[in-house]
């Protein structure tokens, strides 16, 4: 049984400024995230010798969209994992788990790590943007 479940009520109340700390550290990254990457990274696309156009801000869109999606699924993967180990859910099983299966992705899954690297570099490459259809 989960050591949650079999734990006093008590204990878990206990616990509970610890979990909203990490909560509160976490949303904060987040914020500070989606203040910042956007800014920086369109400025680091806009830069060049030709003024900027609609097709590069379309660029800029869609590559901050994507590493946005991206840094959405990592913090709130690394938020449930650190927020049940502060409850005192034994975490060793998960981690264990996720990194197989980041092991069987890159190794079982050759086809799909490579289709994902591929469309890494065709949105560097500027053949797809948001809005093409």
């Amino acid at each position: 049984m989960l050591p949650l479940l079999t734990s006093d009520w008590d204990e878990i109340k206990d616990k509970a400024p610890d979990v909203a700390f990490v909560v509160v550290v976490l949303l904060l990254a987040f914020v500070v995230f989606r203040m910042v990457f956007p800014r920086v990274a369109r400025s680091a696309m806009m830069r060049g010798g030709h003024p900027p156009d609609d097709e590069m801000a379309k660029r800029a869109d869609t590559i901050i969209g994507v590493v946005d999606r991206t840094a959405v699924i990592a913090v709130m993967v690394i938020g449930a994992v650190t927020i049940m180990q502060e409850v005192g859910v034994d975490i060793t099983a998960i981690v264990t788990g996720l990194g197989i299966t980041g092991l069987a992705l890159a190794l079982g899954a050759q086809a799909l790590v490579r289709d994902a690297i591929n469309g890494i570099f065709l949105l560097a490459e500027d053949q797809y943007r948001r809005g093409d259809v």
